[in-house]
């Protein structure tokens, strides 16, 4: 009985020094985050729990856009109507930005409408077409920026610790923005056009800044520059945290309005 009580408590501070490590880690070296090269499209379903086409063609569509693009694309679903479950202001600010706005559902690729119209309606195989071409034309280009970062949870505030490169040289009176955004996955949820609850994929929580897109990056556009900054918040309590993750944008202030330059994900 006491070996058997000596191996609990053994397998127990296991667990607690796990926990503590996650939660009392050291902050990282900022300097180490390694910022990759590359471009990554930001695809977008501009949905609503009230819709019937949105989970009926529009789920069976940004599933297969998920399949097919992969880590190409970071993929997340906005809902701007306050009649919607998951409604968020953000995705409000988001959609603002975006063009043109056309309804329920709306598939986006870098903020650009891409709903493939034909008589009658919205065309299935042409905007699935739409979007996975403006993703893959995305990959090819060379990044004027991009953001690294690493995610850390200390009791119940989240710290994203960034890092920001140029590649390319800008025009230095253009400002630039970075944005950090949490993502939960499979959030539970009734949904029009689907008999029960289901678990609804990569939905849009919140930003982490009062600005939705985020805060000034303060160098100049200039290859090689570089600029690094930590994001703090804490989530909502009724969010799942094992499910929940960080994504970063960059955006380009164009009047006022934002377009989009790169995206990551952690």
């Amino acid at each position: 009985m006491n070996k058997k009580l000596m191996i609990i408590g053994l397998v127990m501070g296991l667990l607690f020094a796990c926990n503590k490590k996650q939660d009392d880690a050291a902050d990282p070296n900022i300097n180490d985050i390694v910022v990759a090269r590359k471009n990554t499209a930001l695809l977008n379903k501009l949905t609503a729990t009230w819709c019937a086409p949105c989970g009926s063609w529009g789920w069976m569509l940004n599933e297969e856009l998920i399949e097919l693009t992969g880590d190409k694309a970071i993929t997340f679903s906005m809902y701007n109507s306050t009649n919607s479950l998951f409604f968020t202001k953000t995705s409000v600010d988001l959609v603002s930005g975006f063009s043109p706005f056309q309804g329920w559902p709306t598939f986006y690729v870098n903020g650009s409408n891409k709903n493939a119209l034909v008589e009658g309606g919205i065309s299935y195989s042409g905007t699935k077409t739409a979007c996975v071409n403006a993703v893959n034309d995305f990959a090819e280009l060379i990044p004027i920026a991009n953001t690294g970062f690493v995610s850390q949870f200390k009791g119940d505030q989240l710290s994203v610790f960034t890092k920001t490169v140029f590649f390319k040289t800008q025009d230095t009176n253009e400002q630039f923005y970075l944005s950090a955004y949490l993502i939960e996955n499979n959030v539970l949820g009734a949904q029009k056009g689907k008999p029960e609850e289901v678990p609804h994929p990569h939905v849009l929580r919140a930003g982490m800044t009062e600005n939705t897109f985020g805060i000034p990056i303060d160098v100049e556009a200039v290859a090689g520059n570089e600029f690094t900054y930590t994001f703090t918040t804490t989530p909502d309590p009724g969010w799942k945290r094992e499910n929940l993750y960080v994504i970063t944008i960059i955006w380009r202030k164009n009047g006022d309005k934002y377009e989009f330059v790169n995206a990551s994900r952690g």
